[in-house]
């Protein structure tokens, strides 16, 4: 009875309490917050000191404007202000949310773009050797030399590759001249191998993943003509002297000095391309004596280890050959279908040793993260083998906060080149690419335009005018992306400065014209 009695009991007092919590439910409402604004001023105030903390992690903070900087700035805001009113009225957005293709003709139109060619660019840090000329220039003159052939076989593994040939080694493969003669519109023959050699407008591109198969296999159909050695220091030639007019003083091209041969079939080796650019800077460097250019030895992430390792040592040799002409070494291509840098660990480990007992040793200037998926690790591998820069690192922001913080620390640089990123298919709209982030990281950045020619404009005025709009740059950040393309140059210090006292003269004329425009 008495267990009874106190069950009761127990039962009764969890009854109450039950009854408690319907009665008074828990407290939902939020402590009401203290508002510490006691006028309009006080928060205001309040609100520019937060906006200049935040700014003061901005890749640019450290950049002091003079006054005719500061009203060049203006002027450039104005400009920008009616270029916008202009795109409303046609009912048009920013063209960097639309695709470059279809933007161009737009961009051609404004007078940022316009003012943005005259303005010195500094270097181009990432660029490749087979797709940084005019790709016009390989059609209107190269396809024209004699013994220039074209597989027409569409069963070929070789359709549509060119070749010279003191004759044709089999019967898929026709002279071009003779083409050219049985088309019936000379003109429209000549547009239809531009496309075919180009990613353009008219290209189904697909998605990510797709695209490569496209872009790698214009590289397929090019390479017998850029190769061919009547064509191959002239056409660079060429693009030197067509960057050099649009603001760029310094190049580092990525290279693999494989390849160049003649027309009996010698293919010439490594030392002998290396000296072929060497002679072709030098040919430049007469014309514009300003001019600079250095090699970053590349090798496909398609090769086998056995292959690499060879690379390296041979890259390393080029080296000590040439320490202030060849910088350092990458692995380029697919990083979607491509081995990882993981994948070549053993050859990086064993080639170590090798690189610190030399005098000048090899960098490394890493392809890594040019990626939309986290499931890409090559920016692991990148930093924990000491790359110099970075190429691309879309996929960086994937990765924070410790690889962000690891490259920032480093002083690492990204190579951004917005335009290859929205052609291969990484961002859609320039406006959210990721080096929107990073310039507020402060990671360190300059613009590049990769594989130009290949995507049928030839400038870094593009690149610069997509950066500007898209990344909300203003004065200050162009002048901060320009001079970090010096800084983070494989040229030697002394080098480096000669290059920034030239470029700040370029600069300081520059500011001149935009303050002489008209808003």
């Amino acid at each position: 009875m008495r267990l009874l009695s106190t069950g009761l009991a127990s039962l009764l007092l969890l009854l109450a309490l039950l009854s408690l919590c319907v009665i008074c439910p828990a407290e939902t409402t939020p402590p009401r917050l203290h508002h510490p604004y006691v006028s309009k001023e006080q928060y205001l105030v309040a609100r520019a000191k937060l906006v200049a903390e935040q700014k003061s992690y901005a890749f640019d903070a450290n950049v002091t404007l003079n006054a005719d900087e500061i009203a060049a700035n203006a002027i450039l805001h104005s400009i920008q202000l009616e270029d916008f009113k202009l795109w409303s009225s046609e009912g048009l957005e920013t063209p960097p949310s639309h695709n470059f293709f279809h933007a161009r003709s737009l961009i051609d139109r404004t007078r940022i773009f316009s003012l943005i060619r005259q303005m010195p660019k500094g270097a181009i840090l990432h660029a490749h050797n087979t797709a940084l000329g005019n790709f016009s220039y390989l059609i209107e003159k190269v396809t024209y030399m004699p013994n220039c052939y074209m597989n027409t076989n569409q069963s070929s593994r070789e359709y549509q590759h060119f070749y010279f040939y003191p004759s044709p080694p089999t019967s898929d493969w026709k002279l071009v001249s003779e083409l050219r003669a049985a088309a019936d519109d000379v003109t429209l023959f000549d547009e239809s191998l531009y496309q075919m050699i180009t990613i353009n407008q008219g290209n189904d591109l697909g998605n990510a993943e797709t695209v490569w198969s496209v872009f790698s296999g214009r590289f397929g159909r090019i390479h017998g003509l850029v190769s061919y050695l009547p064509v191959f220091s002239e056409w660079l030639k060429d693009a030197f002297r067509f960057l050099i007019r649009d603001g760029v003083s310094h190049i580092e091209l990525r290279t693999s000095p494989h390849g160049v041969y003649a027309l009996n079939g010698t293919v010439y080796d490594s030392v002998f391309t290396t000296q072929l650019l060497q002679q072709a800077a030098a040919d430049i460097r007469r014309e514009y004596p300003f001019f600079t250019l250095r090699m970053i030895y590349a090798t496909s992430r398609t090769s086998p280890e056995t292959r690499v390792l060879d690379s390296l040592n041979e890259a390393l040799s080029l080296r000590e050959r040439w320490p202030d002409f060849v910088l350092g070494f990458d692995l380029v291509g697919n990083e979607y279908t491509g081995h990882s840098l993981l994948y070549y660990l053993d050859d990086f480990i064993a080639f170590q040793n090798v690189s610190d007992q030399s005098a000048v040793g090899l960098p490394y200037y890493f392809h890594a993260g040019e990626s939309m998926y986290s499931s890409n690790t090559n920016l692991y591998d990148a930093i924990l083998l000491q790359t110099r820069r970075i190429g691309h690192g879309f996929a960086l922001s994937k990765f924070e906060p410790v690889l962000s913080k690891l490259v920032r620390e480093r002083q690492i640089c990204l190579e951004v080149c917005p335009i290859s990123n929205q052609v291969l298919k990484l961002v859609e709209d320039l406006r959210n690419h990721p080096a929107v982030n990073f310039l507020h990281l402060d990671i360190p950045m300059v613009i590049s335009t990769d594989d130009a020619g290949l995507m049928t404009y030839n400038l870094l005025s593009y690149d610069f005018y997509e950066a500007y709009m898209a990344f909300g740059l203003d004065i200050a950040g162009l002048k901060k992306l320009i001079f970090n393309s010096i800084h983070y140059s494989g040229l030697f210090s002394f080098e480096k400065e000669i290059l920034r006292q030239t470029v700040q003269a370029q600069w300081e004329k520059w500011i001149k014209i935009v303050l002489a425009t008209t808003v």
